[in-house]
């Protein structure tokens, strides 16, 4: 046997040499190294959990998310209260808030500010909120924006991610008039709230009654539905609209962020 030969088997200079070689060179070494630490999760699990996360690969299968769409005309708070109850009830890892395009139901219905113009109202009134991320999906891929079109492709770019649709109860009783319902059915649950006008009490435990029965109904049509059980402001965008029009204040219905920037931009007379 050669020098060499028992230095190998017996694990001494040769071999320490190739390890050193190895681990320097991606061999071997390296790779029982890298198996070791993600079974352990150690450096090379986090630095892949970090990578994957970043662009919706493989533990994106991990990940809960919620799905806020809306034209956003402008976002209010009532829309933030929602998305943080869906993230915080749910456990979600995000909620994205995604921001129509053209939204086909209400096309030529009335004047709609531009796109880019409502995504960056949402941007802002996410900013710096965990968990709670503008979406410009819909914008990018231009057109009428369907749900269903939106929701297919956010499953392919979060593989196996479990999806929620964050919604309210006025939409949820709307839902057999979408696209392609039966579509959106089988790829997410529901995840309902009811508004509630007068800050709650027991305005708010008969809203969640009617919301449990509501609840019940879409689940005899086949849908899978968490009940939402936060006080959701009860204010809508036209509400909104309306007051900055006619020279009024915003102030609480919406962020004072995004008051700031619809000033900016002169998107509603009067502000």
């Amino acid at each position: 046997m050669s020098v060499e030969h028992r230095d190998t088997a017996s694990g001494g200079p040769s071999s320490a040499r190739q390890r050193k070689q190895d681990t320097a060179s991606g061999g071997p070494s390296s790779a029982r190294q890298r198996k070791q630490d993600t079974a352990s999760g150690g450096p090379s699990s986090a630095r892949q959990r970090k990578q994957d996360t970043a662009s919706g690969g493989p533990s994106s299968a991990r990940q809960r998310i919620g799905i806020l769409g809306g034209t956003f005309d402008p976002i209010h708070s009532g829309h933030m209260e929602l998305a943080k109850a869906a993230r915080d009830e749910l456990q979600l890892d995000r909620v994205l808030l995604v921001v129509a395009n053209d939204p086909w139901q209400k096309t030529g219905a009335r004047p709609i500010a531009p796109a880019s113009q409502r995504y960056a109202l949402v941007a802002e009134a996410a900013r710096g909120i965990q968990g709670i991320e503008p979406s410009a999906i819909e914008i990018e891929r231009g057109g009428l924006s369907y749900t269903a079109d939106t929701v297919a492709e956010l499953r392919r770019r979060y593989h196996g991610a479990t999806f929620y649709l964050v919604i309210g109860a006025d939409v949820a009783r709307a839902l057999s008039t979408w696209e392609r319902v039966d579509e959106i059915r089988q790829a997410v649950s529901l995840a309902v709230a009811s508004r509630t006008p007068g800050g709650g009490g027991a305005r708010h435990d008969a809203r969640l009654t009617r919301g449990e029965d509501l609840c019940e109904s879409l689940r005899a049509e086949g849908w899978t539905v968490e009940q939402l059980r936060a006080q959701i402001p009860d204010i809508s965008s036209s509400a909104v609209r309306e007051r900055l029009q006619t020279g009024g204040s915003a102030a609480g219905l919406v962020p004072d962020a995004v008051v700031h920037l619809i000033r900016l931009a002169e998107m509603y007379a009067g502000t």
